[in-house]
């Protein structure tokens, strides 16, 4: 289990996972259909991401690179999930450099040291573009974590085993000061003073907080493979993945919920410049100051980009894998030029659609390879020739469902666009889609396993 706990709970403490929860979710329910979501969405995503592919990694011994190729072919390994995971990545390191650029530039705002309209986007032809300062600021922290990801990863790899329990006093901090005011509260949407659509029940809280969090996750789950290849046993995989996936995501999400709404019921208002407002960043400044607030979110910014250097990191070593001819150097150049290019462009974006496209694209193909792996009977078989069509039409299959609220919304459609949680519809369809095309005989034959058999697990 410790092994799993510095990579899964520091994950759940990357603040891009629970800085936007409490806006999204108490903007459509009520408190207790919010906390009730994250308990759902945590234990969901132990369940369906987290142990099947984990379970498959410790039986096999071998990592998600080498189980997928059962799953989707020799051939088609290569693009689903691997070049899926890896311009995943570059989305990741975009969104670690936007946060950590934004939650610094806002907490020297707070301390004075800049002033709050040098960092406020500005608008031209009709569109929003970030301010010069964001923009270079953004491109500077962007060459040193890629770097630091390519030649100083194991250090980068020390910091992140420490860095949580910053994150993890600061969010305990806030929370103890925010919770006295919860005492009777109800309800918290009156209390946040936002619109809320009438047409959704109140338990849309709870379906809003199932799909961010299956969505933060579902790359992390699928790599879930390499993690269980490690593990002493399936039990060490049950034990850490209740512990680090389904309780931590839970409990880390619930408390970044309880801040906002004890605040907004001790009548605090007004956000801070430059954040999202009913984030849990927002309330920081007024809960504790300008000085300690500012503080703390200039902590929490640099926090931020450490998983943007274990981004890096992966770009340049699992492309230089795929492509050997290219330098990883150069793969991780250009990943972060492609990441750098998406900070400029993702002005306006919330972080509930990056969760919903990265889920929509990333959980169909860990239902694909969940089914696989019962299909299997949790053996190791051995790869599949070729491209398996039985789990790349699954794949696809998945991404159309987990894709439909979003392209609703773009093309202004009603029907569809609140069937949420699509990145957990979209594991599903992608599941059964797998087993009906695998019983129509889509699946390609077994090739000889050329990786050496691990001993039976105790």
């Amino acid at each position: 289990m410790w092994s799993l706990a510095p990579a899964y709970i520091g994950l759940f403490l990357w603040v891009v996972f629970f800085d936007q929860l409490p806006a999204e979710t108490l903007a459509r329910g009520s408190l207790a259909w919010a906390v009730f979501g994250c308990a759902a969405g945590g234990a969901l995503a132990y369940l369906l991401f987290f142990l099947p592919l984990a379970t498959w990694g410790v039986t096999a011994r071998r990592p998600v690179s080498v189980i997928a190729s059962r799953t989707f072919g020799l051939a088609g390994a290569g693009w689903v999930p691997l070049l899926l995971l890896m311009l995943i990545q570059v989305v990741w390191l975009a969104v670690a450099v936007r946060y950590g650029t934004q939650l610094l530039l806002a907490g020297l705002t707070q301390i004075r040291l800049l002033d709050s309209d040098w960092i406020q986007p500005s608008r031209s032809r009709g569109m929003t573009w970030p301010r010069p300062l964001f923009a270079v600021t953004a491109l500077v922290w962007m060459g040193f974590i890629s770097m630091a990801g390519r030649y100083l990863v194991r250090v980068i790899a020390a910091l992140m085993n420490v860095y949580p329990a910053v994150v993890a006093l600061i969010v305990g901090g806030a929370t103890l000061m925010a919770i006295p005011a919860l005492r009777g509260t109800a309800t918290a949407r009156p209390m946040l003073g936002m619109a809320v659509d009438s047409s959704l029940p109140a338990a849309a809280a709870a379906v809003v907080a199932v799909q961010m969090i299956l969505g933060f996750f579902a790359t992390a789950g699928l790599l879930a493979a390499d993690w269980g290849s490690v593990c002493r046993d399936r039990s060490e995989v049950r034990r850490g993945g209740l512990v680090c996936v389904a309780m931590a995501s839970a409990i880390i999400a619930t408390l970044a919920i309880l801040t906002v709404t004890g605040w907004r019921a001790r009548g605090g208002a007004g956000s801070a410049p430059g954040l999202a407002a009913n984030s849990f960043c927002s309330v920081l400044p007024p809960l504790f100051g300008p000085w300690i607030g500012g503080a703390l979110l200039i902590a929490l910014g640099l926090a931020a980009l450490a998983p943007g250097c274990y981004a890096a990191f992966l770009i340049g070593s699992r492309m230089h894998e795929l492509y050997p001819g290219f330098p990883r150097t150069r793969w991780t150049w250009i990943g972060a030029g492609l990441a750098w290019v998406l900070v400029m462009l993702s002005e306006g974006v919330t972080l509930f659609a990056v969760f919903s496209v990265v889920g929509a694209l990333v959980a169909p193909a860990a239902g694909a390879m969940s089914a696989d792996f019962l299909r299997s009977g949790g053996r190791w078989p051995g790869p599949r020739a070729g491209a398996n069509r039985a789990g790349l039409i699954a794949w696809m299959i998945g991404v159309v469902v987990g894709l439909t609220p979003l392209l609703a919304d773009l093309v202004g459609g009603t029907a569809l666009r609140f069937r949420q949680p699509a990145v957990l519809l979209a594991y599903l369809a992608a599941g059964f889609a797998y087993y009906l095309l695998a019983a129509l005989g889509a699946e390609s034959p077994t090739e000889p396993d050329l990786i050496p058999v691990a001993e039976p697990l105790v």
